[in-house]
């Protein structure tokens, strides 16, 4: 009797102890706290709008023996068995290959926005941590997953996406990842070496599709492609060539950013616009063709784009947007065409080099304080030749005035048609009189 009371009691401690090795805690993750727990080598996050699933949080890689992570459907804490349906966000930044179990059904997500597409998650001790990962990995995708937010891949070492084929979201060419119909390219991998042969059928480059690839030094798109989607082709530090077709008519905000061997492009005649940060962060680029029919130059388009040297505008174009070619700064002359109405704040400050540039006869709208072209000392403006020159296209003159005209030289003053009084009372009322018998409209001699 005693014997079965003794078997009874280690049984229940066996039980006990069981239960114990997975118990829920709270843990901050920003702003928002969490119900976590440990069950082997994962923990997870319950799920805040289901509370039967949780999300795969992290993963102890460096107690794991195998080569391969084969993530569980179901875990079970306290009693209680839940649906593993999501990863959190860097939670499959491994080295190794990465199999999900059919459950899953989004990867890549942000518990704080319960699962809305996260873009710019990533921290700057996250990616070195993650970049520290040199070993390529495989990801298998189940049938169940709909949805994976693969901008957060480009900071691993990925080489290979494999896809169940019932997967009716998805599919995958020679290691590619493709939406099921191979209508849009979504991830190309980081660690990818071989360009890809594209399928019949494509028309959309994905956001962030190649992004962070190391290897890839040209790519030709094929005649089908319409669109490029946001930052396609940011931080591919090997890349030097892109040939575009006339078919694409749609650039989404900084694809090229940050593409530091890319020297030259042409852009295909089917755009009528660049966009926003198109090349910013480009250091090498050099010279580029823009379309004869473009409207506008976005903000911040060719930002930093320190080798720069010249860029022919087309009589197309109306708009310069703020900081299109800011801290360009081998820019040596700029002609702007009559065609353009409006130049944005800062357009081309910092640009050290500039020592020429041609102004277009009217502006339409300018903004009241704008340093683009203060301190522009040309040696000539409508190749007039004049020595020295000083270009305000503000309607009076700006704050820090003094700072930007030189009192040992005799710099002339230009300043738009319509605004000369104004800027003589300024300096009279000032009593700089020798400044004010040096002003002159832009456009005369």
């Amino acid at each position: 009797m005693h014997r079965l009371i003794l078997l009874v009691i280690l049984i229940c401690s066996f039980t006990v102890l069981v239960g114990q090795t997975s118990s829920l805690y709270k843990k901050d993750l920003g702003c928002y706290t969490f119900e976590m727990f440990d069950s082997n080598l994962f923990t997870f996050r319950v799920s805040p709008t289901d509370s039967n699933s949780v999300s795969l949080h992290f993963v102890d890689e460096l107690n794991l023996d195998s080569e391969t992570i084969v993530i569980p459907s179901k875990v079970t804490c306290n009693s209680k068995t839940y649906t593993v349906k999501y990863t959190d966000i860097d939670a499959l930044s491994f080295k190794r290959e990465v199999i999900l179990p059919n459950t899953i059904e989004k990867i890549g997500i942000d518990p704080r926005k319960e699962y809305k597409l996260l873009v710019y998650c990533i921290n700057s001790s996250e990616i070195k941590h993650l970049y520290s990962y040199e070993k390529p990995f495989k990801l298998t995708l189940p049938k169940s997953v709909s949805y994976i937010n693969h901008n957060l891949l480009s900071y691993g070492s990925l080489n290979e996406f494999s896809v169940d084929s019932a997967n009716p979201f998805f599919c995958s060419i020679d290691g590619v990842l493709y939406n099921r119909d191979t209508t849009k390219l979504i991830c190309f991998p980081n660690r990818k070496k071989k360009a890809p042969i594209f399928p019949i059928k494509l028309r959309n480059i994905g956001a962030h599709a190649f992004k962070g690839n190391r290897y890839l030094s040209k790519i030709t798109l094929p005649n089908s492609i319409d669109s490029i989607g946001d930052r396609a082709f940011c931080s591919c530090d090997n890349l030097r060539k892109v040939n575009i077709p006339n078919s694409v008519r749609y650039f989404g905000e900084g694809v090229f950013y940050n593409s530091k061997s890319i020297k030259s492009i042409e852009l295909p005649n089917s755009i009528n616009g660049i966009s926003s940060r198109l090349f910013s962060d480009c250091s090498s680029l050099s010279k580029v063709e823009l379309p004869k029919n473009i409207k506008i130059i976005s903000s911040c388009a060719f930002e930093n784009c320190t080798n720069l040297k010249k860029i022919v505008l087309p009589d197309s174009l109306r708009v310069i947007d703020s900081q299109a070619f800011r801290y360009c700064k081998n820019l040596k002359q700029i002609i702007i065409p009559d065609s353009l109405i409006f130049i944005g704040e800062s357009a081309f400050s910092d640009c050290d080099k500039l020592d020429y540039i041609q102004l277009p006869k009217r502006f339409v709208d300018i903004p009241k304080e704008w340093y683009s072209l203060a301190r522009m000392k040309h040696r000539s403006i409508y190749g007039k030749g004049i020595d020295r020159a000083v270009v305000f296209l503000s309607s009076s003159p700006p704050k820090n005035e003094r700072k930007l005209i030189s009192e040992w030289y005799k710099d002339l003053i230009y300043v738009p048609k319509g605004c000369d009084k104004q800027y003589v009372e300024y300096y009279k009322t000032n009593y700089e009189i020798d400044k004010a018998n040096r002003i002159r409209v832009i456009g005369e001699k």
